[in-house]
């Protein structure tokens, strides 16, 4: 183990075969996981979005009717079927920093309701991770990496051959 921690040969390359093994793993498994935005207008947005649950879908902003856009993403937005006696409604958390004395801040947060009638349509965000795609990927990665073992092993062990018969004369 120690002659081949000391040749020169394989410490010139090893830290290009680090990269070569590692180069394809962190290529392919970032496409292993899609998110794609769509736009959804008013009549399809109780049918997309109560299979929220079963999908991982976020609502990133909504356009009223009367024109005005509200931006909630990353404010734990739920399309709701019935919230307190009101239908098809939109709920969303807001928190605002407001001033209780000087140099006293309070954290305050405010519950909000759209109703589906106002508006127009809604943007969302679709995340989800493709299984078939990851696992080819892992096992091609996995065949890659034995390959380029198996193929530097051989070069080594040619190398360590041509050594010792060198040696032996």
């Amino acid at each position: 183990m120690i002659t081949i921690l000391t040749n020169r040969w394989l410490n010139k390359r090893l830290p290009v075969l680090i990269y070569i093994l590692i180069f394809p793993l962190t290529m392919f498994l970032s496409g292993c996981y899609t998110t794609k935005t769509e736009m959804v207008m008013d009549e399809q947005i109780p049918v997309r979005l109560s299979r929220q649950a079963e999908k991982d879908i976020k609502i990133v902003s909504l356009k009223l009717k009367n024109g005005s856009i509200i931006s909630i993403k990353n404010k734990d937005a739920k399309f709701l079927l019935d919230y307190k006696g009101m239908k098809n409604v939109i709920y969303y958390s807001t928190a605002d920093t407001i001033n209780t004395a000087v140099g006293h801040m309070k954290l305050v947060y405010t519950d909000s309701i759209i109703q589906l009638k106002d508006i127009k349509y809604a943007k969302i965000e679709i995340s989800k991770l493709d299984g078939v795609k990851t696992v080819l990927v892992v096992v091609g990665v996995a065949a890659l990496v034995l390959l380029i073992l198996v193929i530097v092993g051989a070069a080594v062990t040619l190398l360590f051959m041509k050594q010792n018969m060198d040696n032996s004369y």
